[in-house]
């Protein structure tokens, strides 16, 4: 298989992990029986428990392991493209790669390295979009029509924090500040400034005040 399809594969795959992988429910239910057999004193059913938890904990740091390969490998892959047009829209498919692995890790796996990867890797993709030519990050903007609030939340803060776009950035971090759970709805938040805020978060904190 080519690296470019490779890419495409652990995209797809991402894809369908969201929004929550089978192994790491598969992990709580163990954990779950694993509780009610210590509690019961069944040695047996324990022993055979903790040898699935082993299993499928060996299959998800196998997970996080393939899918940080492939936030490098979609990076390389945009760094040898053979001109800047190219090469900006493979930076953008990275960008888009990392958003879903950062969202997989940190809502699914419970963050770690993964999360600091993926945070750290679309860094550095919006740092080589700004070195291609003022203004090439603005190309994350298309990432603003992803169906995943992960994706938009990541792209409109890149976009905000180099002052590009914020009138069309600012509802849409707005509005999954206000409707995303989970990581998404925390990028969102961090990125917009105090007065960015939706009037509906004001309104809640004035709700919360005794």
């Amino acid at each position: 298989m080519t690296r470019k399809r490779k890419v495409a594969s652990s995209l797809r795959a991402l894809i369908e992990l969201a929004p929550t992988d089978k192994r790491v429910l598969t992990k709580g239910d163990l954990l779950d029986e694993l509780d009610a057999a210590m509690a019961s004193g069944n040695a047996k059913k324990r022993n055979e428990i903790e040898k699935k938890l082993a299993a499928v904990t060996k299959e998800i740091q196998t997970a996080e392991a393939e899918q940080r390969a492939a936030m490098v490998a979609a990076i390389d892959r945009a760094r040898d493209a053979a001109n800047d047009e190219g090469r900006v829209q493979q930076l953008c498919q990275a960008f888009e790669l990392c958003c879903l692995v950062q969202v997989v890790a940190e809502d699914d796996f419970g963050g770690g390295e993964t999360v600091d990867q993926a945070i750290g890797h679309k860094h550095t993709i919006a740092a080589a979009l700004d070195a291609i030519a003022p203004g090439r990050r603005a190309a994350l903007a298309a990432l603003l029509e992803s169906p995943f609030a992960g994706v938009r939340a990541s792209a409109g803060a890149h976009l905000l924090n180099a002052g590009l776009l914020r009138e069309r950035v600012v509802p849409v971090l707005q509005e999954i500040e206000r409707k995303v759970s989970g990581s998404a709805g925390w990028t969102a938040f961090w990125a917009l400034s105090p007065d960015d805020h939706g009037a509906w978060l004001g309104g809640e904190i004035a709700a919360a005040k005794p």
